[in-house]
């Protein structure tokens, strides 16, 4: 417990084991049922993405145009 500004005490806010394991979970669930929906050129948080990958795309020569 930490103390609070009006003198009461607070719980220390620190994921425990089992937040993380249902964080985990909920990003596989939820992870590819969204992933559908974004357009193939968006590189943004994105698994398997990477910002070298979104600067490759728009270097390419005839690339089709963000629309």
């Amino acid at each position: 417990m930490i103390p609070r500004a009006n003198g009461k005490m607070r719980r220390l806010g620190i994921p425990t084991t089992a937040d993380r394991v249902v964080q985990a979970a909920l990003k596989l669930v939820l992870e590819p049922i969204f992933e559908v929906n974004f357009h193939p050129r968006s590189y943004g948080f994105r698994p398997g993405r990477q910002a070298q990958d979104a600067i490759a795309a728009s270097a390419t020569p005839g690339s089709a145009p963000l629309s």
